[in-house]
């Protein structure tokens, strides 16, 4: 069974994917993060399978948390999402 964390800023972005992933086949458990700081601490005690992580947040955002993650884990699978327009400062 896979286990999915997804982490965005916005409530309802976050609950809207958290829904969606919930309904995957396969898909045990699905816990929810709201920035980056958060990704890590939920990430040290409990590594989800997967992470869906949106780019831009306030705080440590969501690129600086990647380089993080796979810093200690580059094997970690994440997804990186963002409904931003303007997508020059996302690299």
């Amino acid at each position: 069974m896979t286990s999915v964390l997804v982490c965005d800023d916005s409530p309802l972005a976050r609950e809207a994917l958290r829904r969606a992933v919930a309904t995957v086949p396969g898909v045990e458990r699905v816990t929810t993060a709201a920035n980056g700081e958060e990704v890590l601490r939920r990430w040290g005690a409990d590594r989800s399978d997967l992470i869906l992580m949106d780019v831009r947040m306030p705080g440590l955002g969501g690129v600086e948390t990647v380089r993080r993650l796979l810093s200690a884990d580059p094997g970690a699978r994440i997804i990186m999402l963002t409904v931003a327009e303007d997508l020059d400062g996302v690299a």
